[in-house]
């Protein structure tokens, strides 16, 4: 099964690629009213402008004036079209960006909350049967003291009770020692298997990002080119 963080990184890549698609396609469909034209018909026997000091122009540079300010305006078209795809793109990796960021936040506070219940319920379990131990051991001390109490005149009988309880005892000792080591060892081992798993997750998480921000500025380089064919392409025409 594929790990949540990756499949998260995955949806936002391909939403992020269908928005640049639909940025692309608007840019494609968006209405050339910056077009070059023909000069406009000017009527028979009116070759000459107006200039701001009263006198007149030859229409020959007004024309020429007119057709360089729609060259001009054709030129900053496509620019102000990269530029504006360029910010969608910025905004639309910032977003992702902080998208990644906050589920990775929210997966580690889940895998803490999961390895905190791990040890809990770890150390409840020993605890219990810790605690039993205590209390086995300390009936079998009352029991041994009542003895102690009834056999005071048997002593060789007192004595072999004595030495079996203590028996017991050693043996329980040795019981609890190595439910100590053993809970010891299960806390390394979770421990350990804890670190590999954040390990894991952040490596791919750190994948992922470096996997997408090097697809952005792909993209971004494709959009720079394009722009500047269609700039080389207008000023050639």
């Amino acid at each position: 099964m594929e790990p949540p963080v990756r499949m998260r990184l995955r949806s936002a890549a391909k939403a992020q690629a269908e928005v640049q698609g639909g940025a692309a396609d608007d840019a494609g469909r968006r209405p050339e009213s910056g077009e070059l034209r023909g000069p406009e018909a000017v009527p028979e026997g009116n070759n000459s402008a107006p200039d701001p000091h009263g006198q007149k122009r030859p229409f020959a540079e007004t024309a020429e004036g007119d057709v360089g300010n729609k060259v001009h305006k054709m030129l900053q078209g496509p620019e102000v079209q990269v530029t504006e795809v360029l910010h969608a793109k910025r905004r639309m990796f910032e977003r992702d960006r902080k998208a990644s960021i906050k589920a990775t936040t929210a997966t580690i506070e889940h895998v803490w909350k999961m390895q905190e219940e791990e040890r809990q319920n770890l150390r409840l379990k020993y605890s219990q049967q810790c605690l039993t131990l205590f209390q086995e051991w300390d009936v079998d001390l009352q029991k041994a003291r009542e003895q102690e109490k009834r056999l005071a005149r048997m002593f060789h009988e007192q004595h072999k009770i004595l030495q079996q309880a203590r028996v017991d005892q050693k043996q329980r000792l040795q019981k609890m020692k190595n439910l100590y080591v053993q809970f010891l060892k299960s806390m390394e081992d979770l421990g350990k298997d804890q670190e590999h798993r954040l390990t894991d997750e952040h490596t791919e998480f750190r994948e992922e990002m470096s996997t997408l921000q090097n697809r952005m500025i792909m993209d971004a380089q494709q959009h720079e080119l394009a722009a500047i064919e269609m700039s080389l392409q207008f000023l050639l025409l």
